[in-house]
C-alpha cells in the first residue's frame, strides 16, 4: 500500500505542477522525482514504476492539455467565422461552413490585411470587389491607386463599396474620405478606354469583404478601404472556395452597381 501512496503523490504533484503552474514547473518537479528515485530506491522494478509514474503523468497530462487547448481554439475560430459570415445570405453561409469543414478557411490578422489587399489587387485577373464601412486616403493613396490603375489596364473590373451610417442614418464623410473619392475619380478618368472598369458605390454598409476573381472571399472585422493603422486587433477569414466566392460576389455586386458614385 505504501508504494501505491507514493505513486499517487508522484502523479498528483506532476499533474498539479503542469495544470496549475506550467509545463516548465512540471519538468522541474519531474527532474526532482527522478533524482530522488535514483538516489533513494535500490529496488529496480520499483525504480521503473516510479519513473513511469513521473514521466507517464507528464506526457499524458501534456497531451490532454494540448487537446483541450486545441479544442478551445477550434471553437473560438468557428465562433469568429460564424460572426464574420453573418452578413451573407443563408446560402452563402452554408457554403462557407462546408468550406470550413473541408479545411478551406485560413485566418488573416492585423497588418496581414494590408499586405493581402495589395497582393489581391496585383494578382487579380478578372474582378475585384471590396466592401468597407469607411473610405480613407490612409489606404486609398498613391500606392493603392497605381495598383488599381494597373489592374484596370489588365482588364480587371474593380467594384468598391462603402458608406457606414450612424444611428441617425448619416454617413459622416471626413476630409480623408473626400480626398480618397477624388483620387478614385482621377483613376476612373485615367482608365477610360481601358478594358477594366472601376465602379464605386456608396450605401448603408457595414460589411467588410474582399472577393478576388470569384475564387476566394475574405470576410471579418477589417475595414479594407480605410484602416491601415491597426490600432485595434483585426481578424478575418480567407475562404478559398470558388462556390462561396461566386455566390458572395453575386450578392454584393448589385449593392455597388445600384448606388454608384463613380
Amino acid at each position: 500500500m505504501q508504494v501505491m501512496y507514493w505513486q499517487i503523490l508522484v502523479i498528483g504533484s506532476m499533474a498539479g505542477a503542469y495544470l496549475l503552474v506550467s509545463r516548465q514547473a512540471a519538468l522541474w518537479v519531474g527532474a526532482g522525482w527522478t533524482v530522488w528515485t535514483l538516489a533513494m530506491l535500490n529496488y529496480e522494478p520499483l525504480i521503473m514504476v516510479q519513473l513511469a509514474s513521473t514521466w507517464g503523468t507528464f506526457f499524458v497530462v501534456g497531451r490532454l492539455k494540448t487537446s483541450s487547448t486545441d479544442l478551445a481554439q477550434a471553437r473560438e475560430k468557428l465562433a469568429g467565422f460564424e460572426a464574420a459570415t453573418a452578413g451573407f445570405s443563408g446560402q452563402v453561409r452554408d457554403l462557407a461552413r462546408s468550406a470550413e469543414s473541408h479545411g478551406k478557411v485560413t485566418p488573416l490578422q492585423d497588418s496581414e490585411h494590408y499586405e493581402y489587399l495589395l497582393r489581391a489587387i496585383k494578382e487579380s485577373k478578372k474582378s475585384l470587389l471590396i466592401l468597407s464601412g469607411w473610405l480613407s486616403s490612409s489606404v486609398v493613396d498613391e500606392t493603392f491607386c497605381v495598383a488599381i490603375r494597373d489592374a484596370l489596364s489588365r482588364g480587371v473590373n474593380v467594384y468598391l463599396g462603402f458608406g457606414y451610417e450612424n444611428s441617425g442614418g448619416q454617413h459622416e464623410a471626413s476630409p480623408k474620405s473626400h480626398q480618397a473619392m477624388n483620387s478614385l475619380r482621377a483613376v476612373a478618368d485615367a482608365a477610360r478606354g481601358m478594358e477594366g472598369v472601376l465602379k464605386v458605390g456608396e450605401f448603408n454598409n457595414h460589411q467588410k469583404i474582399l472577393i478576388r476573381d470569384c475564387e476566394e472571399v475574405v470576410c471579418g472585422s477589417h475595414n479594407w478601404l480605410s484602416n491601415r493603422a491597426f490600432m485595434n486587433r483585426e481578424k478575418s477569414f480567407v475562404v478559398d472556395d470558388p462556390n462561396v466566392a461566386r455566390q458572395a460576389f453575386a450578392e454584393c455586386r448589385p449593392l455597388i452597381e445600384g448606388n454608384l458614385k463613380i
